[in-house]
């Protein structure tokens, strides 16, 4: 690796002004081991970095995918792999849909709809008692009372 090995190059599918570029170093910190670039500008109030790109808001992660990886498609997100919603090491970041993300999400068990173990009527959301249906869980006692409940209407029970 060169000296500047973390310099971003000029791909020239979006319009980055430089000053945004020389924003993004400075207000990255870089490592050499593959860890997280962590961002050290303006943050949401969920971590994520805020960068500006000629008078544009931007998230710092999309900054840095547009930077060193080039377009990014209309209607596409730019996940993390890490987690980590300061980093902008485009190693650590990729292409996705909102579908991708969520699916992401509760693979790692970081959705939040993942971390509850019983349904709302306190049923636990067992594999024996879960249906998963377009990657959403249903309780399987919760259909069958509803079941049960739409079959008494209909048959005056």
């Amino acid at each position: 690796m060169g000296e500047a090995w973390w310099l971003p190059p000029d791909k020239g599918t979006m319009e980055v002004q430089n000053s945004a570029r020389l924003a993004f170093i400075k207000n990255t910190l870089f490592t050499h081991d593959g860890s997280c670039w962590l961002w050290k500008g303006g943050k949401t109030e969920f971590g994520y970095g805020r960068a500006n790109n000629g008078g544009k808001g931007i998230f710092a992660h999309r900054l840095s995918w547009v930077i060193y990886s080039g377009k990014i498609p209309e209607g596409i997100l730019v996940c993390h792999k890490c987690d980590n919603p300061s980093c902008v090491n485009p190693v650590h970041l990729f292409l996705g849909t909102t579908t991708d993300n969520v699916r992401d999400c509760v693979k790692k068990k970081r959705h939040i709809n993942s971390k509850k173990t019983h349904c709302k009527n306190g049923h636990e959301f067992s594999e024996k008692n879960t249906r998963i249906y377009n990657n959403h869980r249903f309780c399987r006692s919760c259909d069958n009372i509803r079941s049960l409940k739409y079959y008494r209407s209909k048959n005056g029970n």
